[in-house]
């Protein structure tokens, strides 16, 4: 079948339209490209497809910068001008958050480039096969693309694989996980392995010769696949500082110096891009501008991405996050804040299982900033609405589950959308990261 590419679709794939009006998501297809495709899923409203070849190609197209991106899956949008690329898929993102939520959007939705679409990842996650290869999936499949340079990741993260990739075959396969350090000259490796005994008695030996493998690794956390995988073990300084963006000037009006940090493990879960992040924390503190003396109630708040630049600004911040490890980060990091620490009250909860009755409480907290994971926030819609506080704010990886709470919020607790941000967390991606600021209308 012949069909002319029309738009992107939040995912990555081309819509087209077949000869009997349904849609087509064609996967390795873009905007303006008139492709021959083969239909891999029939279903009675749509189909998908993918390309099996570029009769014409989009007058948009420009030859790809990375030189995996035919067979890599990692990213989608090589083939086009960065600026066209974020404007296709930032429409992309709002037409998935406007068709699920049936609500009407902000006419004016802020666009948010990132400052550079190159070298800004600072972590990344390789897959990692038993002859000790790594790289990535290539699209829709469980092949493996190595990629001697990803040119989205940072030049220190590529090192510290090369580093270690001659010594991880034989070991069952896995993945190897990689942090920045801050000040961007070493990295943080976790390694997840089928055989991670044999892992520990090849790499000790190693870490005991700083030349081998300390010139761009500060540490290596060993762990196993499975349930009865043995405990963790570490090699090397497996902790790592992450700069904590949106805090204000000191009292003299100068830049902290230091500046303060999170302390993490390597491992847990922090945004790719640093630059990118930072304008979303700035963001997020513009949206709720908190004052002092305001009850926030922060949700998934992680170890405290968001809390402190709240805190900072006055406000009481409780926060609940499911992972209790995250929890203890961001407590010790209050710790070291001082004054702006103790407006910080961090827990431990599972909010698969809705607010808690202490907190679902009607006037308990004047503003709420909730950051869900993909999934988004279905469980905890309810008791959001029980507590009725005038400013939501509402920061999305996933436009459709960000559609879906966004409709039951209008519908069920009378909040509407004031104003929406669309950030290029992740540039070459489809992916983007929304903040959704709503209020509550009097009912």
């Amino acid at each position: 079948m012949r069909v002319t590419i029309e738009r992107l679709a939040f995912g990555g794939d081309g819509v087209a339209h077949g000869q009997d009006g349904r849609v087509i998501f064609v996967r390795g297809a873009l905007p303006g490209d008139e492709v021959e495709i083969e239909i891999v899923e029939d279903r009675p409203t749509f189909c998908r497809a993918l390309t099996r070849a570029i009769l014409t190609p989009s007058p948009d197209r420009v030859p790809a910068a990375c030189p995996h991106d035919a067979q890599c899956g990692g990213c989608q949008l090589w083939p086009l001008p960065y600026g066209l690329s974020l404007d296709m898929k930032i429409d992309a993102a709002l037409e998935a958050i406007r068709r699920v939520s049936k609500l009407a959007l902000p006419e004016i939705v802020e666009r948010v480039a990132a400052p550079s679409d190159r070298r800004y990842r600072r972590r990344l996650r390789l897959h990692l096969d038993d002859a000790g290869r790594t790289g990535f999936f290539q699209a829709s499949s469980r092949t493996l693309t190595p990629a001697p340079d990803c040119l989205v990741a940072h030049p220190t993260l590529l090192a510290a694989r090369d580093l270690l990739s001659p010594h991880l075959g034989g070991l069952g396969g896995g993945a190897l996980s990689l942090e920045l350090a801050r000040g961007g000259d070493r990295a943080h490796a976790l390694l997840a392995v089928g055989r991670p005994q044999a892992a520990l008695a090849r790499l000790k030996p190693l870490w005991a010769r700083p030349e081998a493998l300390g010139a761009a690794l500060a540490g290596i956390r060993v762990v196993g696949l499975g349930r009865n995988a043995p405990p963790p073990a570490d090699l090397g300084q497996t902790r790592f500082e992450i700069a904590l963006a949106g805090l204000p000037p000191d009292a003299s009006g100068l830049p902290r110096d230091p500046a303060p940090a999170r302390e993490l493990d390597v491992g847990a879960f922090t945004q790719a891009n640093d630059a990118v992040n930072a304008l979303l924390v700035d963001k997020v503190v513009e949206a709720m501008s908190p004052a002092p003396g305001d009850r926030v109630l922060e949700l998934y708040c992680g170890s405290g991405n968001f809390s402190a630049a709240l805190a900072a600004r006055g406000a009481s911040v409780r926060g609940l996050e499911l992972d209790p490890r995250a929890v203890e980060d961001g407590r010790r990091c209050a710790e070291r804040l001082g004054e702006i620490g103790e407006r910080l009250d961090l827990s431990a909860c599972d909010l698969s299982r809705g607010l808690p009755r202490g907190v679902a409480r009607a006037g308990a907290f004047d503003k709420v900033l909730l950051d869900p994971p993909r999934t988004g926030a279905r469980e905890v819609i309810a008791g959001l609405i029980a507590v009725g506080a005038p400013r939501l704010v509402y920061v999305s990886c996933d436009p459709p589950t960000l559609g879906r709470d966004l409709g039951r919020l209008a519908r069920e607790g009378g909040y509407r959308i004031e104003a929406m941000s669309v950030f290029d967390m992740f540039p070459r991606t489809y992916h983007v990261e929304v903040l959704a600021t709503c209020v509550r209308e009097d009912r």
